[in-house]
């Protein structure tokens, strides 16, 4: 059968984006140029002209998604960086990011092969940008309110935490939600502070050790 020809914009990014998808869909096993060539409609040969192999393409498709997370990350960093709520607003937006392009999360996180180290010594050391961003906006803000230096590093695990589990929560197809997300991360954050505030009330009166 003949191949339809290609009319629609910027091919090379248009591979990067069906990429995605098919190896969301059949997994690196079942992953090449020729099915994805097939998925946007041209001739198997037409991915050979941006991609030398299938790894290559993985590597953009890796940098595809990075690329467009650091840029919306950053972007809230400068928006609010004197704002005293700056890792909600961080929060947010990678909430925000992962809903607008589910197909990215489950890619990044599930597919993409990168390798995501959330012990306490692998938080220190990560170098994925995006991770950097986020850990780095977190500890200048415990700096600048004077958080206890001890406890930085387990509340910088805990907002990642909450963060990341909401946006695995919306973004899986098997979870329904239909409130809205955007009020999500602060009803949690507010409802996780009332009921330490209770636990803490609760022990008091029990004369408990805090």
């Amino acid at each position: 059968m003949q191949q339809k020809p290609y009319h629609h914009g910027n091919l090379r990014n248009t591979l990067i984006e069906a990429g995605i998808a098919l190896l969301n869909e059949q997994g690196q096993q079942h992953f090449s140029l020729r099915k994805v060539a097939a998925k946007c409609g041209v001739s198997h040969a037409a991915p050979y002209s941006h991609f030398e192999n299938k790894e290559a393409l993985m590597e953009a498709m890796k940098e595809h998604v990075t690329k467009q997370f650091v840029e919306v990350l950053e972007k809230t960093v400068q928006q609010y960086k004197n704002d005293i709520d700056i890792m909600f607003y961080l929060g947010n937006t990678y909430i925000s990011f992962f809903i607008e392009h589910k197909q990215y999360f489950t890619f990044l996180y599930g597919k993409s092969g990168i390798q995501f180290d959330f012990t306490e010594n692998g938080i220190l050391q990560s170098n994925y940008t995006p991770c950097s961003i986020f850990k780095k906006a977190a500890f200048d803000f415990m700096e600048k309110i004077k958080y206890p230096p001890q406890k930085r590093l387990d509340t910088l695990i805990a907002m990642i935490a909450l963060v990341h589990g909401i946006t695995a929560m919306l973004t899986t197809q098997q979870i329904a939600y239909e409130g809205d997300y955007k009020n999500l991360l602060k009803n949690s954050i507010f409802a996780n502070a009332l009921f330490a505030d209770a636990v803490t009330k609760q022990k008091q009166k029990r004369g408990e050790v805090l």
